[in-house]
């Protein structure tokens, strides 16, 4: 009973230190809760679309950079969801 008793604990211990979190069989779920972190982000589409609109007004720019700046979900396996609101996922 005693050498029973001694396996199950070690069993124990040893699942406790396993962390399955990140195998493949568990996916994350898209609904999962999420906590907010101020991030900022580099927007080289709207940054394009603004040096283009410039140069069609006859306004000379050398160099355009736009960034927004907000909260981003983050799952509890780091994932990022978006920036403010914004559930597209950024690169």
């Amino acid at each position: 009973m005693k050498r029973a008793m001694v396996l199950l604990a070690v069993l124990v211990m040893l699942l406790g230190v396993c962390d399955l979190s990140d195998l493949p069989f568990r996916p994350e779920d898209p609904n999962a809760p999420c906590w907010f972190q101020w991030a900022t982000r580099s927007l080289p589409d709207d940054a394009q679309a603004v040096h283009e609109a410039l140069a069609a007004a006859g306004i000379g720019a050398r160099e355009v950079s736009a960034s927004g700046f907000g909260e981003v979900c983050v799952t509890s396996r780091g994932t990022v969801k978006g920036l403010g609101g914004n559930q597209r996922g950024l690169a």
